[in-house]
């Protein structure tokens, strides 16, 4: 993450999750009912998607596992935004989610 990107995050209380398991985000939120939640695509595993207009040199975390996440997340909480950043088209980004959630 980038250095002003990490200081936003930091001074904006943001929970970061980057092992993709519910219990994590279950021990960050425990005192929150809403959620926004904001995905940069450019930390998916880019063997599984090679989209990314800024793709992460170390393996990231595979799109069923987010994908489950996202899903545990609208179960249990009120996801009351959702932002997907970091792809180069609109219609591969489409096309993966129509996949996937």
């Amino acid at each position: 993450m980038a250095e002003p990107e990490s200081d936003s995050v930091s001074s904006n209380n943001m929970a970061r999750i980057p092992d993709c398991l519910f219990s994590s985000v279950q021990n960050k939120v425990k005192d929150y009912s809403n959620g926004y939640i904001h995905l940069d695509l450019y930390v998916l595993d880019k063997a599984e998607f090679e989209f990314s207009l800024y793709p992460k040199e170390s393996k990231g975390p595979l799109i069923d596992a987010v994908a489950h996440l996202i899903s545990d997340l609208k179960t249990n909480y009120n996801v009351v935004g959702f932002c997907i950043l970091e792809c180069p088209t609109e219609t591969v980004l489409l096309t993966m989610l129509f996949g996937w959630l």
